[in-house]
């Protein structure tokens, strides 16, 4: 019966405690927890939360007791018992409604807290400073409503005066044409000399606009003149072309020496040292003229071969010592084809 009545006071007092600290912190007054440190609400931004920080030694619980009043007393000798006493045991401490008091013992001896924050007492805090957030934005948000609307009518009355000004410079244009056209009708002499480029006005209402048919005659014309256009370039593009594929093929066949054999005795190898100064680019001979040549070992009697640039044609340089090796590479790969067959 004396157990039971001991857990009952104990759990009493961490419900006090628990109700001390909640009501100090919604004030925004720091908790002084003896010889430990103190809880106190803190602001980053908009969020809000509790931060436990350490004190020294001076925050005592000795120097608590003898400086503040009964009530105080008693509530310094609850945080006292519930929370300073069990952590200077190394006991954890869990307030439900606060969080929890965590004591990690140094080398030096020192019992060094750390605290984390319960859901229930962060939502509390959080609401609070939220009120105060909710107003302040609320208030910017009016401000700024306030400021776009008088911008708006600014620019509304600014959009007014450009829209009169408009209106008054097109009807004193359009008077300014109505007179010229009575006057110059009045003229006969000059109505005779500017009638071709004349346009025809027809009055609608109060507004005075080209009539119809002269309307359609200037897009006609318009359109005549881009299908012209198109047409001069068309033909501009068909000569170049024309000229260029010209020029092309003139160069083409300038590129291309032939030459008639006239005897059996001579050899594609010989062409080559001749022709190239080494006689392994004769496969390059061999292959500009495989419609005539049915092998490159056999050479028919008067027969009319090309000899190709190789610079131009296959990108070869016949000084290059590489290029005499590819070639020998691709004589290699020919007559094995031919033995082959």
């Amino acid at each position: 019966m004396a157990k039971s009545n001991s857990l009952n006071e104990r759990v009493n007092n961490i419900e006090a405690v628990e109700l001390l600290i909640i009501e100090s912190l919604q004030k925004e007054k720091c908790v002084v927890i003896p010889d430990f440190g103190h809880l106190e609400v803190k602001s980053l931004g908009e969020r809000r939360t509790v931060l436990f920080k350490s004190t020294d030694s001076s925050d005592s619980f000795l120097r608590i007791m003898s400086s503040v009043g009964e009530k105080e007393k008693k509530n310094t000798n609850d945080l006292y018992t519930v929370i300073s006493s069990p952590l200077k045991e190394e006991k954890v401490v869990n307030l439900p409604k606060v969080g929890v008091f965590r004591p990690v013992k140094k080398e030096t001896g020192e019992i060094q807290v750390s605290f984390i924050l319960s859901s229930y007492l962060r939502k509390l805090v959080m609401d609070g400073g939220n009120k105060e957030a909710t107003k302040e934005r609320e208030t910017t948000k009016e401000n700024v409503t306030n400021a776009l609307n008088s911008k708006k009518e600014v620019k509304k009355v600014e959009r007014d005066e450009i829209i009169t000004s408009k209106i008054q410079a097109s009807e004193s244009i359009e008077k300014s044409a109505v007179e010229e056209t009575i006057k110059s009708e009045n003229d006969e002499s000059k109505q005779k000399a500017y009638l071709p480029i004349r346009q025809k006005i027809a009055k609608v209402g109060d507004q005075i606009v080209p009539h119809e048919s002269v309307r359609e005659k200037s897009r006609s014309r318009n359109l005549s003149g881009t299908l012209l256009f198109i047409a001069v370039v068309i033909t501009l593009v068909v000569v170049i072309v024309s000229t260029i594929s010209s020029w092309s093929n003139k160069k083409a066949d300038e590129r291309l020496e032939k030459l008639t054999v006239s005897s059996e005795s001579i050899s594609l190898p010989s062409l080559a040292e001749l022709h190239y100064g080494h006689s392994a680019f004769w496969i390059y001979i061999y292959e500009a003229n495989k419609d005539k040549l049915n092998s490159p070992i056999n050479i028919p009697k008067n027969v009319s071969l090309v000899i190709p640039d190789l610079e131009s044609e296959y990108d070869v340089d016949v000084t290059d010592s590489m290029e005499i090796q590819r070639a020998n590479i691709l004589v290699d790969i020919v007559l094995r084809k031919v033995r082959t067959k």
